[in-house]
């Protein structure tokens, strides 16, 4: 069963998905944003996630709260640096 069920809103078009994790759904959109050779590594460390990335552009080492308020401002100060404006939106799967 998936736990949470998650938005993702563009320039182009809304998408619906589902995730497991608050870590899956990081990973994911960080690694939509960057080229392939870059390396995205998600950890979660009880409440809180250690995001890391590397790529040739810039890295990314930040620690943030295991919950979906601060996932989703993660999210939004993440889109800033790609120049992007998408928006996110996450709840828990009461199913």
């Amino acid at each position: 069963m998936k736990n949470y069920i998650w938005a993702w809103r563009d320039e182009r078009s809304i998408s619906l998905n589902e995730a497991e994790t608050l870590e899956q759904i990081v990973e994911e959109i960080i690694a939509c944003y960057l080229e392939e050779n870059a390396e995205v590594e998600v950890h979660s460390c009880g409440e809180y996630l250690l995001v890391q990335v590397f790529c040739d552009e810039f890295e990314i080492g930040t620690v943030i709260k295991n919950d979906i308020p601060c996932v989703i401002n993660f999210l939004g100060i993440l889109t800033t640096r790609f120049d992007r404006e998408d928006q996110f939106e996450i709840m828990e799967n009461a199913c």
